[in-house]
């Protein structure tokens, strides 16, 4: 089978990605979020399916891809552990990217609205009353995007999508999986109602110190805008 491995960072459009992920209707399409989370759940052929009784979403996803031998087999979530490229060296990485502050208020507004008792980053959060500055300047936080992917480089991403970028970043995805896709008008890329515009807005001084903060996630993310920038401009 094609195995197609979505790397979800936090508050990269993931949910956004999962629901064109799914519109592709793929032979099966594993949503890993862990062993509690109520987002982790399975389709084949678009349709809901349970595990059988002792066994676990993931035992059952990759059971199946050793059944099969044709078709499209899709992971999509927290799927950051290694171990799973090591044992499927034949998967396709993918992930997206989002301006490094963006993201980072992005988070820090989603742990304001929604509390996340036991997460190590929420709790310090909480417990330290953090204002934006010093949530995204806390080591716990600092370049998170490259700290997830865990040292795989942009060589070994088949797919990288840029949250800034959507529109050709979507374009590329189709070229690339050679799959038709349409953005529904129920799928949505901002999950804070309470944003007026399109960024977060952040002072020259702040945006400057969380930059030197995280360099490494700078790094990367312009190293795959420019990437975009060219395919703009060869189309």
């Amino acid at each position: 089978m094609e195995k197609i491995f979505s790397i979800h960072i936090p508050k990269t459009a993931g949910t956004f990605f999962g629901q064109i992920l799914q519109s592709i209707n793929p032979d099966i399409l594993f949503f890993n979020y862990g062993l509690e989370s109520p987002g982790t759940r399975i389709y084949i052929q678009n349709r809901l399916v349970e595990p059988p009784v002792g066994k676990s979403h993931q035992t059952f996803f990759f059971d199946y891809l050793k059944r099969k031998d044709k078709g499209v087999a899709i992971m999509h979530g927290h799927v950051w552990e290694k171990k799973f490229y090591i044992a499927n060296p034949d998967a396709k990485l993918i992930c997206w990217l989002r301006e490094p502050a963006q993201r980072l208020y992005s988070h820090y507004e989603f742990f304001k609205r929604q509390p996340h008792p036991g997460n190590e980053r929420y709790e310090n959060f909480k417990s330290r009353k953090q204002t934006f500055l010093e949530f995204a300047t806390d080591q716990l936080n600092v370049n998170r995007q490259t700290t997830i992917l865990d040292g795989i480089s942009k060589n070994e991403l088949f797919f990288v999508g840029i949250v800034e970028k959507v529109n050709p970043s979507l374009n590329l995805f189709q070229n690339i999986f050679n799959k038709d896709i349409s953005v529904n008008e129920t799928f949505s890329l901002n999950k804070n109602q309470n944003r007026n515009s399109e960024s977060y807005k952040i002072s020259k001084e702040d945006f400057s110190n969380i930059k030197e903060r995280n360099l490494l996630d700078y790094q990367h993310y312009h190293e795959i805008v420019r990437t975009y920038q060219k395919i703009d401009k060869s189309i």
